[in-house]
């Protein structure tokens, strides 16, 4: 171990010196390039402006290790979208702006939520006369109800419009398991909890499916609605497009494209030069002198930088602060750069909201499914530390605030949802691994002494005795009674009826408004709004983003490496377990045995609670396939 161990702080300063190095290089660049007498360039008088979403939406941009960049780590890219919100504000009022070409090519998810405030922003873009075409050769289910919202919807002749609806579908290891001689204890409270069933289970429980056929079914009828507002079509067509897809292929010899345009989902299909001619057309100009610009000139031509997506209000010294909080919940982050929600880092926030004589509310703009529970409990107070204070606090929920993510939002002043909002699973569990029966398979026997009857009890190589399961259970137990009694304060409701609406269930934001989990229905403006006038601001009021700082050398690399690196909220348990892994040996069998399994928050969770035992608040069930 000490070779090792040597080893790896070797590599650990080997890396600090290359990054160091790479610092003071770029460093030199931008001396050269200020110096050098750059300017921006000048945009033409008339132009389209190529709309171009890629990689993952996000709220806000995540931070990137410049490091990773240059050994050439392919890491997904993302877009903010209140970047591309005020990209559209100012493209609307800029008379060089003559039409947007939105492009969805390169675009790997985005949630209900963030599509519907984009949607909205392409829709108040187009009030200014200008129109919108969108342009792709394949439009995934996320693409196209972002296209929906364009004035018109062209596709390659050899492209495809694929809607197959929405699932829920992760992998369930328990003969994976069972193969490897690995038990797993699993302590939980709530009968739809089921982010703890692929331990247990080779399929969906009777509760669970039950539970995501009902949140599946809202928000198809969500996805459905807007699609046929949209194009102009009845909702029952948008089903019968898929459920005859089979057939309805097969008499078109194969022709998925025009079988699109036959449905009314897309307008004509264009090859791209004839593509570029109809932008000519749109705008009046010949094509030979057509000039697009893509989005990232005009952001440096606007000076439009990452943002939370903030509301342009007058300014004034009554103000809003606004705390974007992210991904998975972790009480500490291990020394490492995180992209999820780290306690001790949006505390800071809230003490600095609470200590600021200039913010007299604040929201806070959760996209989170949850994490550990001791951690966003140490969130939650702080919040409501911020309304001791004198101060209300609205919580605006994004695409997903369950589980822990809605702990921290239960007794605020106020929570806003969106109707798609993924909400509740209010449950708790805890899971510990056990490879007793493995290694004594392996000819290894465990034997030693202890002071006590608990000692060396959470070993996850000794047998779990009675006792210590019934001490993890009820500890368990308590949590989750915790969690109901700080819903029933926060939202004043009934316990009784908090118990009934719990145990674990997901909850689309619409249902959540009638069961009383959320008090709007609504957006971040909402929220903003809201705050405002719960601290008697009325209209005439800024809004203070509260962000983390960076260091002068975090900075700069960011901005000179693009600033971001992918952030899929759904996929966010995986931050739970960071660089330690923990039970090499149960990882190594599994890969031996199985190769590389999907990247689930389950698995995850399972190899990291071998390290330390911790309660969760956290919602499998968030993770929808599109």
């Amino acid at each position: 171990m000490t070779f090792f161990h040597s080893l790896w702080r070797g590599l650990t300063m080997a890396r600090t010196v290359a990054a160091n190095l790479l610092f003071l290089l770029i460093l030199v660049v931008v001396l050269m390039a200020v110096f050098g007498g750059s300017s921006t360039p000048t945009l033409p008088n008339s132009f389209a402006l190529e709309l171009e979403l890629q990689g993952v939406l996000v709220e806000r941009a995540t931070p990137l290790d410049p490091l990773n960049t240059l050994v050439g780590d392919d890491t997904q890219s993302e877009t903010v979208l209140g970047d591309i919100e005020a990209v559209l504000k100012a493209a609307a009022r800029d008379e060089r702006v003559a039409s947007v070409v939105l492009n969805t090519s390169f675009l790997a998810y985005a949630n209900m939520v963030q599509i519907d405030r984009l949607g909205k922003a392409i829709t108040t873009f187009k009030q200014s006369g200008k129109p919108v075409l969108a342009n792709a050769s394949y439009y995934s289910q996320p693409q196209y109800l972002i296209a929906s919202y364009a004035d018109a919807i062209y596709l390659h002749p050899m492209g495809e419009t694929l809607l197959t609806g929405l699932g829920s579908y992760q992998p369930y290891f328990a003969n994976l398991l069972k193969k490897v001689d690995v038990d797993v204890h699993v302590f939980r409270v709530g009968k739809f909890k089921s982010a703890v069933e692929p331990f247990l289970r080779d399929s969906m429980s009777p509760e669970a499916a039950e539970a995501s056929r009902e949140l599946l079914g809202q928000l198809w009828t969500s996805y459905r609605r807007k699609i046929a507002q949209n194009r102009g079509l009845e909702e029952s067509a948008v089903d019968a497009y898929i459920n005859g897809l089979g057939e309805a292929l097969v008499a078109a010899e194969g022709d998925i494209a025009r079988l699109a345009v036959e449905a009314h989902l897309v307008d004509e299909l264009l090859t791209p030069d004839a593509f570029e001619a109809r932008i000519a057309e749109e705008m009046n100009a010949p094509v030979d002198d057509l000039q697009r610009i893509t989005t990232a000139a005009y952001r440096v031509d606007q000076g439009i930088t990452s943002s939370p997506g903030l509301i342009a209000l007058p300014a004034t010294t009554a103000s809003v602060g606004l705390i974007t909080a992210v991904g998975a919940i972790t009480g500490d982050n291990g020394g490492e750069m995180a992209d999820g929600i780290v306690a001790p880092d949006i505390i800071e926030l809230l003490r600095q909201a609470k200590n600021d004589d200039n913010i007299s509310a604040l929201v806070v703009h959760v996209d989170s499914p949850g994490g550990e529970v001791v951690a966003s409990e140490l969130i939650r107070r702080e919040i409501e530390l911020v309304q001791l204070a004198g101060k209300p606090v609205v919580m605006a929920m994004a695409g997903t605030a369950a589980s822990g993510g809605y702990w921290i939002s239960a007794t605020a002043d106020k929570i806003v949802a969106s109707p798609d909002t993924i909400t509740g699973s209010i449950g708790i569990f805890g899971v510990l691994p056990n490879i007793a029966s493995a290694l004594d398979n392996a000819g290894i026997n465990m034997d030693g002494v202890g002071t006590h009857s608990l000692s060396g009890g959470m070993s996850i190589a000794r047998p779990l005795s009675d006792e210590m399961s019934s001490i993890i259970q009820t500890s368990v137990n308590q949590g989750y009674h915790r969690f109901i009694t700080l819903v029933a304060r926060g939202r004043d409701l009934e316990r009784d009826h908090v118990e009934e609406i719990a145990q674990g269930r997901v909850w689309s934001g619409a249902q959540a408004l009638e069961l009383g989990l959320v008090d709007e229905l609504g957006d971040l403006e909402t929220a903003l709004a809201s705050a405002a006038a719960l601290a008697n601001l009325g209209d005439d009021f800024t809004v203070t983003p509260l962000d983390p700082p960076l260091s002068p050398r975090e900075l700069l690399l960011q901005q000179l490496t693009g600033g971001a690196q992918a952030s899929n909220v759904f996929h966010a348990g995986a931050t739970l377990v960071g660089n330690n892994l923990g039970l090499p040996e149960l990882l190594n069998r599994i890969s031996t045995l199985k190769g590389e399994l999907p990247g689930t928050q389950s698995l995850k969770l399972l190899l990291e609670s071998a390290d330390r035992t911790r309660a969760y608040a956290l919602c499998e069930a968030c993770d929808l396939t599109w």
